[in-house]
């Protein structure tokens, strides 16, 4: 059984917060999160589902490490036979979150302490500016709790902490559509997937010299190794959520890539 000891009050914008993981021979601080409703608007329609929305923000950590960006280990917890034991959260005037059949979960990682106004800072969000578009997630830059920076010979970079979900946004528990999506028919993503075809970008990772093929990662975000608790593994999301919000989550994806291209033009990562 996986054990979950809350250890915080909410963090952030959505029910969760900080917590002791104890899942089989392993033990660890994280945080964790989880969605109960939709708020969309009259004439809105989306196959996306509140309860997956922890796989949703899975996916899209998973995007921003194929593209280069550094982030914590991230999981989806899964719970669908109801035997996660969720302790401590009536310690902290909370609502008990057991009964979910998915939980979002982040490795709490140590960063060094801020530097206000730090110049390096500065340059290194603004080299990662064209990746955080292309994943429609370049709001979080405005909140500082969501990503730490760490110096090191080359300046320095950034680990992004918290990156929501790239596809629908989610706050205080319910899911949103900020994004207007203009790919709404299959004839609009067959056209869109043709404007990618050959677009290609240099990874943001400045360790890893990697060439990412945009439509190939588009095409491929069902397959994508998605890391699961209870049990412990990996899983695609094929295996999680349907088809249709998958083929959503594309089109987004799809939308968002094309809108980067010239601005990864414009900061030369393009090749």
């Amino acid at each position: 059984m996986t054990k979950v000891e809350i250890t915080s009050k909410r963090k952030g914008g959505n029910p969760g917060g900080a917590c002791q993981v104890s899942n089989y021979s392993e033990e660890f601080s994280a945080y964790f999160k989880y969605c109960y409703g939709t708020h969309f608007s009259n004439g809105e329609a989306s196959d996306f589902n509140a309860h997956n929305q922890p796989v949703y923000e899975a996916m899209t950590f998973e995007l921003a490490r194929r593209l280069g960006l550094k982030v914590p280990e991230t999981y989806v917890l899964i719970n669908k036979k109801r035997n996660v034991n969720f302790s401590g959260w009536e310690n902290y005037d909370g609502k008990d979150p057991s009964g979910r059949d998915f939980y979002f979960v982040s490795r709490i990682i140590n960063h060094p302490k801020r530097v206000e106004d730090d110049p390096r800072e500065k340059q290194a969000l603004e080299a990662d500016i064209p990746y955080l578009n292309a994943l429609l997630i370049s709001d979080i830059i405005g909140t500082r709790q969501n990503y730490a920076f760490e110096e090191n010979e080359n300046g320095g970079r950034i680990t992004y902490l918290d990156l929501g979900c790239s596809f629908v946004h989610a706050k205080e528990g319910y899911l949103r559509l900020f994004h207007k999506l203009r790919i709404n028919s299959s004839k609009d993503f067959k056209r869109a997937m043709k404007k990618l075809a050959g677009k290609k970008v240099i990874s943001a990772n400045p360790e890893r010299d990697k060439i990412i093929d945009l439509g190939s990662l588009v095409e491929e975000i069902g397959f994508l190794p998605i890391s699961v608790l209870n049990p412990n593994g990996h899983l695609e999301p094929w295996n999680l959520i349907s088809y249709e919000e998958i083929y959503e989550a594309q089109r987004h994806l799809a939308q968002g890539f094309l809108d980067a291209l010239p601005k990864f033009r414009a900061a030369g990562y393009r090749v």
